[in-house]
């Protein structure tokens, strides 16, 4: 019975130090300004609403993901937000970055930039010099901590469905890149 007792002590003080060496993730966080603007766009027409995110994912109706693969020796970052409408039942705006290397000094061929303003979706590939036609999205990236700081400008990013149709994304109502972080990807 005496042994009985002590292996049932031994197991339970097992089972609570495996509990406390696991810990849970750290929720995933999101802090951007930004706004798609109309620039020097033709036609003219109003930029769309400032975005000030500073949330945690499931907070004020908005959905934060980041994810980290690992690819040839660099480590590749993808960031999402999407704000969901419940009045209108959908997603109102959202923002992505997607596959955008942060060991190479540059952000990789894989690297994409999309916006979603109410029914318009926004898409440039990514430079990590001044933004072109061919890659509209300048982006500065770096690791702190468990996630990423950086900023996002671009110029004449081209609408999905209308080609003609370009914005830029920058800091709400000028022309400098939007800063954000993100902390939570597990990097």
């Amino acid at each position: 019975m005496r042994r009985l007792f002590v292996l049932a002590c031994l197991g339970c003080a097992l089972a609570c130090g495996a509990g406390c060496k696991n810990e849970d993730p750290a929720a995933l966080f999101l802090d951007i300004n930004y706004q798609v603007r109309c620039g020097d766009c033709d036609p003219r027409s109003n930029d769309d609403p400032a975005r000030d995110v500073h949330a945690v994912d499931g907070e004020d109706g908005l959905t934060i993901d980041c994810s980290t693969i690992e690819r040839g020796g660099d480590r590749i970052v993808s960031f999402s937000l999407e704000h969901t409408d419940a009045k209108l039942g959908g997603i109102d705006f959202s923002l992505s970055v997607d596959q955008v290397n942060i060991d190479s000094g540059e952000p990789g061929d894989g690297c994409r930039v999309a916006a979603k303003e109410g029914s318009n979706v926004y898409q440039g590939e990514c430079t990590d010099g001044d933004p072109t036609d061919d890659k509209p999205c300048s982006i500065e990236i770096e690791q702190e901590g468990d996630g990423v700081t950086g900023s996002l400008h671009c110029v004449h990013i081209e609408n999905r469905a209308q080609p003609t149709f370009q914005r830029h994304i920058t800091a709400p109502g000028n022309d400098k890149p939007a800063k954000f972080e993100v902390t939570g990807c597990g990097l």
